[in-house]
Parts: C-alpha cells; structure tokens; sequence
C-alpha cells in the first residue's frame, strides 16, 4: 500500500521536439529538494504536450527516464573547512565516492575564501564551528559576507545557543559530525536547494531538556553566547540592537544567577554546562 502523499512538485524537461511535464508528489515527512527526483519518490505521474502529434506512454519513457537521469546525477559541489585533515579528508572521500559529489578542503576560513574565489564558488560550504583564529562564530559572518555561500555549521560541540544564532546569521543549518553518511547526503542535497537542515533528533534533544537550574530568559542565553565568544558590552548590544545600559544589566543578573564573580567566570561555566 502506497505511502498518503500531500505534496505535489513538477518540472518540464524538453527531449527533442517533445516537451514533458514531469509530476510528482512527496509524504509531508520525506523532506525531499526539489531536484532529489530519485528520493523519497512516493507515486509518480506524467502527462506531455506535443506539437502536431500524439504520442503514446511508451513513446515517452525515453524522455522520462532523461528527466530522473538529470535529477540523479546533478553534481553539488562542496567545500569542508576544517583543520582536522583526518576528519576532513574522511568526509571528502566519502562523499566523492558518490558520483554527485565534487569535494574540496580547506583548513582555515583564509584557505576557504581563496577556494572560493579560485573554484567561483561551491553549492554547500560545510564550516567547522570551532576552527583555530577565529573565535565564536566570526568564520561563518567572514564567509557570509564575503561570498554569500549556503554555508552549513559543521560541529561535534556546538551548543543549541550557538546553533540558534547561527541560523539568525543565515546559516543553512547544522550538520553534526556524528550524522551517518546517508543523512549527510541527505543534508547536504537540502542545503544545495536552499533548504535549511538541523537534524530531527538533535532538536527532539533540545526540546526535551530540561531548562538550566538557573532559569536565564531567552535574552540572558544570546548575551552568554556572545560572553562566550569573548565579545564586549557594546558589541553584544550592536548585535543585539539594544542599549548598552540593558546589556550590562543582563551581564550582572547572569552572574548572579550562575552564582559567579565575573563575565569570565560566567563564560567558563556556560561552556562546561554546555549552555553556549
């Protein structure tokens, strides 16, 4: 019995002198992308239009089989920006094995942008979060604004606070590094059609945790992520849009309801509490 289908999607492929409208339609849960043709393919239909002619089904499953071709083996091009070559070069040959995917490396957001620039530009980039001379999140607003890549976090430690501030950046989502090869296809072909992509699991595991003992408001935990990062009460209240009397404020009742000293103190519990 075939799986309710309750999204229809559909694109004209023109073989010859013969132009085919390709429909298909998806389950609400499959997440498909809309050039996924071979994915989560739920019942497909056609119809065609033909100049001066009628043609039969059998005469148009040659065009038919060109439309699911093109879909399948359209090449996304990707690029890893991580320092550990080990990891890097893992995902590269993972992906590379399969014949859609072109994979560069980079170690460090400079070698990154100069990929870019050099390659023109990738359809993902897969950013790690914690890379060496960058801190916080600088590296994603350097590539952001530099190049306006689909840019994807690419961590094993990003926190949901991190996360979150990240997809407010523009971001196209967060890709664990412990995602199973499949969904990272998966993730990365989302991406690619300007999806964005956080897996269901990890925000299951958000909404399920219990809030923190020291009950910070939602405003509380955006300073913290940026007390994180080291940044100033002016920076944070630039990013914020908000005065900088408020931010300093919001500083002291974070100290006081983490029961610390300083800003300092403040930051280095967050990250073993993993609150940022």
């Amino acid at each position: 019995m075939p799986e309710p289908c309750d999204r229809d999607h559909s694109f004209p492929v023109t073989a010859g002198t013969v132009r085919v409208i390709v429909r298909w339609t998806t389950p609400s849960n499959a997440g498909i992308s809309n050039r996924a043709l071979s994915l989560w393919l739920c019942n497909l239909q056609w119809t065609t239009i033909a100049s001066k002619m009628n043609r039969t089904l059998s005469d148009m499953h040659p065009a038919l089989d060109e439309a699911a071709e093109l879909a399948r083996t359209a090449t996304i091009s990707v690029l890893v920006v991580d320092d550990h070559l080990m990891l890097a070069e893992t995902v590269a040959a993972t992906l590379s094995a399969v014949a859609a995917y072109r994979v560069d490396m980079a170690g460090n957001v400079d070698a990154a942008l100069a990929r870019i620039a050099a390659t023109g530009g990738y359809d993902v980039v897969l950013l790690d979060y914690s890379l060496p001379g960058t801190e916080g999140l600088e590296g994603l607003r350097r590539l952001m604004d530099q190049t306006g890549q689909r840019v994807a976090i690419f961590s094993g430690v990003a926190t949901w606070p991190v996360v979150e501030r990240a997809i407010a950046l523009g971001a196209k989502g967060f890709i664990p590094k412990t995602l199973p090869v499949k969904s990272l296809e998966h993730a990365i072909r989302l991406i690619a059609e300007g999806e964005t992509y956080i897996p269901f699991d990890y925000l299951q595991k958000v909404l399920m945790k219990e809030q923190p003992d020291a009950s910070l408001k939602p405003r509380e935990l955006r300073v913290l992520a940026f007390l994180c990062e080291g940044r100033q009460n002016k920076e944070i209240a630039h990013e914020l849009g908000l005065n900088e009397v408020i931010v300093k404020a919001d500083v002291k009742s974070i100290c006081r309801k983490l029961g610390v000293r300083n800003r300092t103190e403040a930051a280095l519990m967050a990250r073993r509490e993993g609150l940022c």
